[in-house]
């Protein structure tokens, strides 16, 4: 859970038919609190925001031709530059 000083608060006034609809939400979802139950939806609709955009990169991937081969030593190489990485020490620091 984050930290206390991590959180932003959000006011929002909801008409009390909205209101009453996520007072029961929470209270069939099992959530403690109804700011527990907004909490959860938001996290759910980010989740749903990642998968589009997971599957806009995809679809653009796909649209973009034909794959091309990776040279044969070019996971050799990345691996070599991650361990390089690792050892010097940033530069311009």
């Amino acid at each position: 859970m984050a930290e206390r000083d991590d959180f932003e608060y959000l006011k929002t006034p909801l008409p009390r038919s909205e209101h009453h609809l996520v007072c029961e939400r929470a209270a069939e979802g099992g959530y403690s609190m109804p700011t527990d139950y907004v909490r959860a939806v938001i996290a759910r609709d980010a989740l749903h925001v990642s998968d589009e955009r997971l599957a806009r990169s995809i679809a653009e991937g796909l649209e973009s031709g034909p794959a091309e081969p990776f040279a044969p030593d070019f996971f050799d190489r990345m691996r070599e530059r991650v361990r390089r990485a690792k050892q010097d020490p940033p530069r311009g620091q």
